[in-house]
């Protein structure tokens, strides 16, 4: 008889047997789902990392636009329409209207017309999405109005996306010439207020802190 190291060297000779080899196939198997799962993990942790950083990116874009602009809004009309009372400043719950230059490079530009408003989501978005801040530009009509007009300029982007609520409030000043209690609307648009409050929530948990805003050539003498 074959000694026992002996038949078990043959059997070694011979290869895997099926149940080996079916050992290391689901081996294999288990290994490549592990792989692929932490590769998924890793893409969409990524994913997660650059859209942060966008709405960050678009939050701290936004609220240098706004400080900027605002701050700088002026006593000029609005436009050059047939109202009895001249409009400077426009001030809503959710919509806001002034006279201002571009910030930085763009200045060159001259006085703009500047409309914020918030509004739905597009067409083809989700409600989960959350509501946008519009931002629409205009031309400002010259003071005086000259004899022949240049004709008008317009445009529109969204500044802020995602919100759930936006709310600007104003302030202005008593008939003794202190400040009064903040506003949901501007009662008089043919000034300007001392300052304007910005408060905005996401959708996503994103945070915005509230953003006091003083305007430079208020008649209040804030600055």
């Amino acid at each position: 008889m074959r000694s026992l190291s002996q038949r078990q060297r043959q059997r070694r000779q011979t290869g895997f047997t099926l149940l080996e080899l079916l050992f290391a196939m689901l081996l294999m198997t288990v290994l490549l789902l592990i792989s692929w799962q932490a590769i998924s993990q890793a893409r969409k942790a990524s994913e997660n990392i650059v859209r942060l950083n966008e709405q960050e990116e678009e939050v701290r874009t936004a609220q240098n636009y706004l400080r900027q602009t605002i701050m700088e809004a002026m006593n000029h009309a609005i436009d050059a329409g047939s109202r009895r009372q001249r409009q400077v400043f426009i001030g809503e719950t959710t919509r806001l209207n002034f006279v201002a230059p571009l910030p930085n490079r763009f200045g060159s530009l001259g006085p703009l017309s500047q409309e914020l408003r918030l509004l739905p989501t597009q067409e083809g978005q989700e409600a989960e999405a959350g509501r946008r801040l519009q931002l629409t530009l205009r031309t400002a009509p010259p003071e005086p109005p000259p004899s022949i007009q240049a004709p008008p300029w317009e445009e529109q982007r969204d500044l802020l996306h995602g919100i759930e609520t936006l709310a600007f409030r104003y302030l202005g000043w008593s008939e003794y010439g202190e400040p009064d209690a903040w506003r949901n609307d501007w009662p008089w648009p043919d000034r300007l207020p001392m300052a304007v409050r910005i408060s905005v929530t996401f959708t996503d948990g994103r945070r915005w802190p509230v953003l006091t805003i003083p305007l430079r050539h208020s008649e209040a003498g804030y600055w």
